[in-house]
């Protein structure tokens, strides 16, 4: 490559006068003050003007970074713009400092002042007005230079600093500007690293990378060393971030921190009534002493035990609740020496219990247990007293009028609309589609009349989404709906039946086995209740409306908002619900008739319960039954298996639940395997909470025989998993590995992933000792390979024979390993469902009708996602709208309002990851300060979820969503902002308050919206009902529809 120079006109330097050159800088001398940015820019303009891209140039002139992922150096681009900027920024101030030297002399030829013309004459500049833009804008600051000023403040305070996505909305910059601003710092002898941050809400998943910037008093002595301390801070909530005006404090803050002692109940004060005494019959409610007001409501005797309010504001008549109990000397054990208790459960009014009682506590254990087993020991960290996260309640004291501490806790978290609150209200608006886990075994007409329900209503979302005008907001919602299509390819969910709804069960001892109290619905109308796990039609009770009860109108009212009213034996048919909390689905098989009677509006299959299923007590599985106490190996340790965590016991739920709905779905018809299955589902379920012996419950009913019955691959003869459409649809499968980007097929209209980064990963293999000399293997006394150490060592023998001795293992001595040569390549795990584009290759080897509608619901949503996508790519927002200068003049006032919104949105992604640290700091401190209670996966959990919705309130980490006002649509409709912007936007935005503005203002409904909504009316849907699932069609104008 040709040397390269630095012209520069004017003078000759050998014409006088003033003598040897005619500028500031006498000829030879290369004297200005930043000549290698003259230099630098010189060349970069030289290469460009050959026609080397970005990326060629940073490679040409030794500009690198170097990938963590793929351990790689490659040409970096931000630092090419970051030397660019430097050099130029550096050349104003030289070309101003010149300027100042001529200002400051007489032109030579003419005796007098320099003028813009000659000046620029003599520095090779293209015109006087250059001069004067030079001249002005020398000092006018940089933005760039103005940020890494910032930056460099903000990191001194810990030495590392986030400056991850978000963080150049902070300093004014867009993304690019701010690579180069971090450049600038790296240039300065900052370090910027990528480093793993684990997610609370997902702990042991994928992690996020977090871009540190760490202070130059941080960097240590090698990159190891920094990258290690860089990441004990990022663990120990040590990384700090930029702040502004919008990092006002959330006054749910104070709220959140403001635990209080919890009230302790005295023992006196509570009455249990145990097993024998007929507590198991409404085990878990918790019945509150009351009395009637001066307007005759029912209220809480004494006030400190009111439940608070409903989700509407008004008094609540239920509850799920945790109250502290002094238990006194009576409780005081070991394990828990303060002698505090704490109950548990639904709690209710009762006007009948005697005074002296407030609390009534039904348990199902014995009375020979006592107390002690009856209340449960508070937990020793205050995060969790009570085993799981509560709301704590405030009451005013009708005495002095002060707020004062309730001694009812609800269970929930703290939020703005305090709707995360287990109260009354709370469980009605759950989600209400129908899993195939009980459609399925229901009958055919039933099946494929709510997969045609959930087909309409997908085909309406897709018409109406295809008449909104703005191609920005139409291209969005044709993907996502597409998304959503290939969603419910994979649930298999079917709408909900008509009037269908979730309540929490509260129960009653005066109810018959046929009724239930569900203020919600009709007096003498039929419902059937389902809960999930749901193992057949024999778990459904078929339930006629008494809401002439008078037990229960006393205990929850009769407007309850979401709560149902049952028996113990209805509730134990209902897969073994008890009443501290657990919830149905009801459906209504009957509505009103015109003569003021009931008629049938739906079938719902429901069988006797199987007997060998009434009363089955999973305790005889109890690994403290004696029968097991000779069940342990060579060194006394048990053998037998009980759940540890929720996870595990979750995952087994998930093998035996998929075994129960393949054996119906292939037609078992032998009652006793189903009872076997089912009677193995029940000790699942209470493994861990009762410490049940699961793993001989697995040989004695005979589940492997089972799965080779029911779940055998006839094509590779593969035993257990799997083996129908319904279980296969979410059970994973492994892809070679793919990016979370993806783009769209215009042909296909699928989705097409890209490749990461890196594909393979090398096989590292454990070392295991050697015998120095003979090169075997050394091997324990049980003749299993021992590992190296970090800090063993091999010792030999008076014999002359090695040993290896590994040493405490732990933190500081873990096993070594080393790699082999040799590659792996990496795999994606995603649903078999995802993976198919023909849901019928799922479909076992004789699939009945259930299954293969299913199949066709499938790809039928597969089909509609495809097409919504192909219809997106045909969407050019750019072409089709451009941003309407004199539009953005006339709607200043709307432009700046949304503009301040999209930055106040996006700059919650940082707020979101100081919130992560902050949680994974405080989880750290909790489990330090108690390892013995976070040694359960799910108490940790039940921590996790707890410290996250903290620090997240702390950090003001509360997604700001853009909701979008008339005004502003407006100027978005004249195209006062451009699609780009736009498309920001709506990724910051609700889509349901949007979807209802960008749709057309037209009264016109189409021929096939009003099938669709007929079709609807006649599967029984009410009017109310369809208006909630079709989009932009008032209830008067479905009811002019049905009527015309």
């Amino acid at each position: 490559m040709d040397e390269l120079y630095l012209a520069h006109s004017g003078k000759g330097h050998d014409e006088n006068p003033p003598g040897r050159g005619s500028g500031r800088y006498p000829w030879g001398s290369g004297n200005r003050k930043h000549q290698h940015d003259w230099d630098v820019k010189a060349r970069m303009d030289k290469l460009a003007a050959q026609g080397m891209s970005q990326a060629e140039i940073a490679k040409a002139m030794g500009y690198t970074k170097y990938d963590y992922y793929t351990k790689e150096t490659k040409p970096s681009i931000s630092k090419y713009k970051a030397e660019r900027q430097i050099a130029v920024r550096n050349i104003r101030m030289d070309e101003f400092e010149e300027i100042l030297w001529y200002d400051s002399h007489k032109d030579p030829e003419t005796g007098k002042p320099y003028t813009n013309k000659k000046i620029a004459e003599l520095m090779g500049l293209p015109n006087e007005s250059s001069v004067r833009t030079k001249r002005n804008n020398a000092y006018a600051e940089d933005p760039i230079f103005k940020a890494t000023d910032q930056l460099k403040k903000a990191v001194k305070e810990n030495g590392y600093l986030d400056v991850g996505k978000g963080t150049e909305l902070y300093v004014g910059l867009s993304p690019d500007s701010f690579k180069t601003s971090l450049e600038v710092l790296r240039n300065e002898g900052y370090e910027i690293y990528p480093l793993k941050q684990e997610q609370n809400n997902n702990p042991g998943g994928n992690k996020t990378t977090t871009m540190v910037l760490i202070a130059p008093n941080k960097v240590g002595e090698n990159e190891k060393q920094t990258f290690k301390d860089a990441y004990e801070a990022l663990k120990s909530g040590k990384v700090s971030r930029l702040k502004d005006d919008d990092d006002v404090s959330n006054p749910l803050s104070q709220r959140v921190h403001q635990w209080e002692d919890p009230i302790k109940v005295p023992l006196k004060k509570i009455e249990i009534k145990y097993d024998e005494e007929g507590g198991t019959a409404k085990d878990g409610i918790i019945e509150i002493r009351a009395v009637k007001d001066k307007d005759g409501n029912i209220v809480a005797a004494d006030p400190s035990l009111n439940l608070g309010t409903n989700i509407n504001g008004d008094p609540s008549r239920y509850a799920q609740v945790r109250i502290m109990v002094d238990g006194g000397k009576e409780c005081i054990t070991e394990k828990n020496p303060s002698g505090l208790k704490y109950i548990k459960g639904m709690a209710v009014y009762n006007l009948n219990l005697k005074e002296g009682t407030d609390i009534l506590v039904n348990s199902n254990k014995s009375i020979n247990d006592g107390v002690k087993k009856a209340l449960k020991d508070i937990e020793p960290d205050e995060n969790l007293p009570f085993g799981s996260s509560v709301v704590q309640q405030h009451y005013i004291d009708p005495k002095t009028g002060k707020e004062r501490l309730s001694a009812i806790q609800l269970v929930g978290t703290v939020t703005d609309d305090d709707h995360d609150r287990h109260t009354e209200g709370a469980w009605g608006n759950w989600s209400k589609n129908l899993p195939s886990q009980f459609l399925a075994k229901q009958n055919i007409s039933l099946v494929k009349k709510q997969l045609k329900a959930d087909t309409l209503l997908k085909e309406d979302e897709f018409e109406t989404i295809m008449s909104i005008k703005n191609p920005t907001v139409r291209k969005k919602l044709l993907e996502e709906f597409g998304d959503g299509c290939d969603k419910a390819a994979e649930d298999l969910k079917a709408a909900p039946i008509p009037g269908q709804r979730t309540h929490v069960l509260i129960a009653s001892k005066t109810l018959k086995d046929n009724e239930c109290y569900a203020p919600n619905y009709d007096n003498g109308q039929t419902l059937a209740l389902v809960r999930f796990p749901h193992a057949g039609p024999f778990e459904i009770p078929i339930l006629k409306v008494n809401n002439n009860n008078k037990e229960m109108r006393e205990a929850i009212g009769k407007n309850a908002l979401d709560a149902i009213g049952v028996n113990w034996n209805v509730a134990s048919r209902l897969s073994g619900a008890d009443f501290d909390g657990d919830n149905v689905i009801a459906i209504p098989m009957t509505k009103k008739s015109k003569d003021g009677g009931f008629e049938r509006n739906i079938n719902i299959k429901s069988s006797e319960p199987l007997k060998e299923l009434v009363g089955y007590d999973t305790n005889i599985y109890s690994t403290k039954n004696p029968r097991f106490k000779d069940m342990v190996d060579e060194k006394g340790n048990p053998t037998y298996k009980y759940f540890k965590t929720d996870k595990d016991k979750g995952k087994e739920m998930g093998v035996i639940t998929n075994l129960i709905m393949d054996m119906q779905s292939k037609g078992c018809e032998d009652p006793k395997e189903l009872v076997d299955a089912v009677r193995y589902s029940m000790i699942v379920i209470d493994a861990k909470k009762h410490e049940l012996n699961y793993k001989q419950a697995y040989k004695d009913y005979n589940i492997a025989d089972l799965k080779k019955k029911y779940q055998t691959n006839e094509e590779t003869g593969h035993v257990g998993g799997a083996s129908s459409l319904l279980t296969r649809a979410k059970s994973p499968t492994e892809v070679d590995i793919r990016s979370t980007t993806s783009r769209i097929d215009p042909e296909t209209g699928k989705r097409i992933y890209d490749s990461p980064k890196v594909t393979q990963k090398p096989v590292r293999a454990k070392v295991y000792a050697k015998d120095p000399e003979t090169g075997k293997y050394l091997k324990d006394e049980k003749g299993n390979k021992i590992a190296e150490t970090y800090q063993g060592k091999y010792v030999k023998d008076k014999n002359g024979n090695y040993t290896y001795v590994q040493g405490k293992l732990g933190k500081n001595n873990r096993e070594l390993w080393e790699d082999t040569g040799k590659v792996k390549d990496l795999k994606s795990s995603i649903t078999k469902m995802q993976a198919t584009d023909d849901a019928r290759t799922l479909l076992s080897s004789k699939p009945n009708e259930i299954e293969r509608t299913y199949a066709d619901y499938a790809n039928h949503m597969k089909s509609m996602a495809n097409a919504a996508r192909k219809e997106s790519v045909l969407i050019n927002p750019t072409k089709e709208s451009k941003a309407d200068p004199i539009a953005a003049k006339e709607y200043s006032e709307e432009v700046a309002s949304l503009n301040a919104k999209l930055v106040k949105a996006k700059k919650n992604s940082s707020r979101e990851r100081e919130a992560q640290r902050l949680c994974t700091s405080r989880v750290n401190a909790a489990k330090e300060a108690h390892p013995e209670m976070y040694q359960d996966y799910d108490t940790e959990k039940k921590l996790r979820d707890r410290m996250l919705k903290e620090a997240r309130i702390d950090c003001n980490a509360q997604k700001d969503r853009i909701r979008f006002t008339e005004k502003e649509w407006e100027a978005i409709e004249h195209n006062a902002i451009s699609p780009t912007k736009l498309l920001s936007m709506l990724d910051n935005a609700d889509a349901d308050s949007y979807k209802s503005l960008a749709l057309p203002k037209s009264n016109t409904i189409s021929t096939a919206k009003k099938n669709r909504i007929k079709a609807l009316y006649n599967n029984g849907y009410s009017q109310e009902e369809i208006a909630r699932m079709v989009d932009g069609v008032s209830t008067s104008s479905i009811s002019n529809i049905i009527n015309s």
